[in-house]
């Protein structure tokens, strides 16, 4: 009787893969954090920094200045009392201001 479940959960598994691999519960990267990634990474590359350099600097920028900024932000928005797609636009809108990107909103 394992046998039809196992196969089951093989199809449902390459079902999966062959619709891109998203499913209902997958969360999505926080726009903000891939923007302020890309940005440091894109000045970087400017400046003619090493490829592998690139990598571990943008490691250290987003830990020592993005989450900071991020905790921050949040800890504003709790004071304030926000929740849900409000606390999530505050948020984002605190981290873009603080970092200085540009808002993506067209």
């Amino acid at each position: 009787m394992a046998k039809p479940d196992k196969a089951a959960k093989k199809a449902a598994k390459a079902e999966k893969a062959a619709k891109g691999g998203k499913e209902k519960g997958d969360k999505e990267k926080n726009p903000v954090l891939l923007q302020a990634r890309a940005e440091f990474a894109k000045g970087l590359k400017a400046q003619g920094v090493a490829e592998d350099q690139i990598k571990v600097k943008v490691k250290a920028h987003m830990k020592d200045v993005v989450k900071p900024a991020m905790s921050e932000a949040k800890k504003t928005a709790s004071e304030k009392k926000l929740k849900g797609a409000e606390k999530k636009k505050f948020v984002q809108e605190a981290l873009r201001a603080k970092l200085g990107l540009q808002s993506q909103a067209a």
